[in-house]
């Protein structure tokens, strides 16, 4: 919540003071290229840093989607493993049982 506040000042702050830099340029012609690029530099300052916090998020789903495929693989191998060693304790069983030398 406090990232919004902070995005939310940096482009006030932006707009007061492009807003001051249009009205110091000489010409009328030229506000009107000075109002559509800081326009341009405000929607930027707005977009980027909420874009950013969305990649944060996806990468962080992805992280735990991973962790627990992994998790659900490292039970699949320990179930494999007791089965194969009960395989195995079974067949010693079977055929070494009864033998001695």
């Amino acid at each position: 919540m406090e990232s919004y506040v902070n995005i939310m000042k940096e482009a006030s702050i932006f707009m007061i003071i492009a807003e001051m830099l249009i009205q110091l340029v000489p010409s009328a012609e030229y506000g009107k290229y000075m109002r559509f690029l800081m326009d341009l530099i405000c929607i930027m300052i707005l977009f980027i840093p909420i874009v950013s916090m969305l990649r944060e998020n996806v990468a962080a789903d992805y992280a735990q989607q991973i962790r627990l495929e992994e998790e659900a693989l490292e039970e699949e191998i320990s179930a494999w493993e007791d089965r194969i060693c009960s395989l195995l304790v079974e067949d010693f069983l079977e055929t070494g049982e009864g033998e001695t030398d």
